[in-house]
C-alpha cells in the first residue's frame, strides 16, 4: 500500500513538473512572493524574535564582561541588539537579502 502512495505521489510530480515550467512566469513569480511573505511571517520572523531575545538576555553578560576588560562595548551592542533588530523588525515582509 505503500508503495502504491509513493508511486502514485511520484507520477504526480513528475506529470506536474513540465506544467510548471510552462507556465506564465509572472503568475509564479507572484506566487513565490506570496509564498515567501507567509513563511516570513510564519516561521523566519518569530525565530527572529526569539533570536533577538536571547540577544537582549546575552549582552548583558557580554557587556559586562567586554567592560571589564576595558573594552568597546558597540561591536557587541551591534551585533547582540541591533543585527538581530534590524532583521526581524526592520526590513519588509519577504526580504531574506539583509
Amino acid at each position: 500500500m505503500k508503495k502504491r502512495a509513493l508511486v502514485l505521489g511520484l507520477a504526480a510530480v513528475l506529470i506536474a513538473s513540465p506544467m510548471a515550467a510552462n507556465a506564465d512566469s509572472q503568475t509564479l513569480a507572484g506566487e513565490a512572493d506570496d509564498l515567501a511573505m507567509v513563511w516570513d511571517l510564519l516561521v523566519v520572523r518569530p525565530v527572529a524574535i526569539a533570536a533577538m531575545a536571547a540577544g537582549a538576555i546575552l549582552y548583558v553578560p557580554a557587556a559586562l564582561l567586554t567592560d571589564a576588560g576595558n573594552n568597546d562595548i558597540k561591536p557587541v551592542e551591534d551585533a547582540l541588539l541591533k543585527a538581530p533588530y534590524r532583521f526581524a523588525i526592520e526590513r519588509p515582509l519577504g526580504r531574506f537579502d539583509d
